[in-house]
């Protein structure tokens, strides 16, 4: 039982690399949508929604 709460390097590299490709892909992801979609697909606030939904999710 003892091992299972022992974290590693490792495990804390892994989940440190999952929680950046995760912002970075949501970032990424609303920024292309509204540039390629325009005005009609969303704006400024649909990237500080996906911000701040990706930072909460990120939170738990």
């Amino acid at each position: 039982m003892e091992a299972l709460k022992r974290r590693t390097l490792i495990g804390k590299c892994a989940a440190e690399f999952a929680g950046t490709f995760i912002l970075i892909l949501f970032g990424c992801g609303v920024v292309a949508q509204v540039v390629a979609g325009g005005s009609s697909l969303g704006g400024h606030d649909s990237i500080a929604w996906a911000g701040a939904s990706a930072s909460t999710s990120q939170a738990g």
